[in-house]
């Protein structure tokens, strides 16, 4: 029994040299792992040393078994699969809260690349478009566009189904905007709204949507997108 015991702690050992020191435990499993694996490090110990102790060395030995097996699942970096809610995790990672409410807002950019990825991702018909119709040639015929124009041009499309807001210069405040605004385009990879006329004396800029409305429009774009 004494040389499978002992066996036991060299194997644990063996995996707790897996990360490059103590503190990369502690951080990863946290204080309580770290204090179940001591707990069953002193159960071990009475096994071997203190035969009047058995029986809490037999409960310290049971919690280093479960503070083994944590530390193997997060060694084979399983735990980022693992529901929030599961016991052990919400234990030895302390991830217990209540997940971080979604932005309400996401920038106008940031929708355009995502919805650009997802059509061009199953040869949607919204990348296509972008991609051919998105360019324009010094006599003003349309061509293929660069990743600035294509951006731009996804950015139109989503601005022409859900609310756009955009805040303009000196103001921080955004407001709401029906696109499309007159004489005003999505330009600089649709990080601006810029007037064609006065350029940099009429813009807007951190051009953004609605997190929900996005979703939405991804969900039909999904069904629909030929």
């Amino acid at each position: 029994m004494q040389d499978r015991i002992k066996q036991g702690v060299k194997w644990a050992w063996a995996r707790l040299r897996d990360f490059n020191d103590v503190r990369d435990l502690f951080e990863l499993l946290g204080l309580k792992t770290a204090f179940v694996a001591m707990l069953g490090g002193l159960g071990s110990y009475a096994w071997l040393y203190e035969p009047g102790n058995r029986p809490l060395a037999v409960i310290a030995i049971c919690l280093i078994v479960i503070a083994i097996c944590i530390v193997s699942i997060a060694s084979q970096k399983q735990l980022s699969a693992v529901d929030g809610s599961s016991w052990y995790k919400r234990w030895f990672l302390g991830e217990n809260e209540a997940p971080k409410p979604q932005s309400e807002f996401i920038l106008l950019r940031d929708a355009a690349i995502k919805a650009y990825t997802e059509s061009h991702a199953r040869g949607g018909g919204l990348a296509r478009r972008a991609e051919k119709m998105s360019g324009l040639a010094p006599d003003y015929t349309i061509i293929r566009g660069d990743e600035i124009q294509i951006l731009n041009w996804v950015a139109g499309d989503i601005a022409s189904k859900i609310t756009l807001f955009g805040v303009r210069p000196p103001a921080i405040n955004p407001e709401r905007l029906e696109y499309p605004v007159k004489h005003y385009s999505i330009q600089d990879g649709a990080v601006t709204l810029r007037h064609f006329l006065y350029g940099e004396q009429g813009y807007y800029t951190n051009l953004s949507v609605r997190t929900n409305e996005l979703h939405k429009f991804l969900e039909e774009l999904a069904k629909n997108d030929p």
